[in-house]
C-alpha cells in the first residue's frame, strides 16, 4: 500500500482528532483510545506512571504508522487502545487486506506485547452508529463509576457497532463478572468481549514496571 500525501484539510482533521484524544485521557491513566470515534473510560491505579507513558507511546507510535500507510482506511477507521502493552483494535474497514495490515502494523510496534484484532470487514460505520456507540460507553463509565467508586476503577471500555470491549485489570473473578455484568446491562448492547486479566495474570509481568 502506498503512502497517501496529506492534505489541508486533512491537517486541520488529524490536529481535531488528536485533541479530542487528549482531552479523552483521565488524568495519569495513560488511555489511549483513537479514531474512529470510539469513546473510552479509566481511572487506572494499577499502572504507573512509567507504564503509562509507555502505552502512550506505544499507540502513538502506530497511529503514526496508521497516518502514513492510509489514512481514510487506517487512521480514520481504525481505533486504538493500550492497556499494558496489550493492543485492542477496533474499527470496521472495506475489506480484509486493510484488516490484516492493520492487524500486521500493531505486531511491529515496538513495545506491543499483545494483539487483539477485533476490526470488521463491513459496510461503512454510519454517524448514527457513532453516536450509538459513544452514548453506549458514556453510561458505562457513568454506572462503573457508580458501581465501583473513582479510586477501585481499572478497566476501560470501547464499543463498536453496540459490541463493548473489555480491557483492564481486575482483583479476582468476581470483580470481572461485575464489570461486565455493567457493560451488558446498558441499552442497546448487543455483545460484550472480555479482556479483563486478572491483576496477577502473567501476562501482565512482561509489561509492569520493575
Amino acid at each position: 500500500m502506498q503512502s497517501v500525501p496529506i492534505s489541508s484539510r486533512s491537517r486541520i482533521i488529524l490536529l481535531a482528532l488528536s485533541m479530542g484524544c487528549l482531552a479523552s485521557l483521565p488524568g495519569c491513566a495513560g488511555l489511549v483510545v483513537t479514531g474512529g470515534g470510539v469513546t473510552g473510560v479509566a481511572a487506572a491505579q494499577e499502572r504507573s506512571l512509567e507504564r503509562g507513558a509507555k502505552d502512550i507511546a506505544i499507540a502513538s507510535e502506530l497511529r503514526s504508522m496508521y497516518l502514513q500507510t492510509q489514512f481514510d482506511e487506517l487512521f480514520l477507521s481504525v481505533s486504538v487502545l493500550v492497556v499494558e502493552g496489550r493492543i485492542l483494535l477496533t474499527g470496521t474497514v472495506d475489506t480484509e487486506d486493510i484488516r490484516t495490515k492493520a492487524f500486521e502494523l500493531a505486531t511491529q510496534t515496538e513495545g506491543a506485547e499483545q494483539v487483539m484484532n477485533e476490526i470488521q470487514v463491513a459496510p461503512g460505520y454510519g454517524m448514527t452508529t457513532r453516536l450509538n456507540d459513544t452514548w453506549i460507553s458514556t453510561e458505562i463509565r457513568a454506572r462503573l463509576l457508580a458501581a465501583l467508586g473513582a479510586d477501585q476503577i481499572d478497566f476501560w471500555t470501547t464499543t463498536h457497532d453496540s459490541v463493548v470491549y473489555l480491557v483492564g485489570i481486575a482483583e479476582n473473578e468476581a470483580e470481572v463478572q461485575q464489570v461486565t455484568d455493567v457493560a451488558r446491562n446498558v441499552k442497546g448492547v448487543k455483545k460484550v468481549v472480555n479482556y479483563i486479566i486478572l491483576r496477577d495474570d502473567p501476562r501482565r509481568l512482561p509489561a509492569t514496571d520493575g
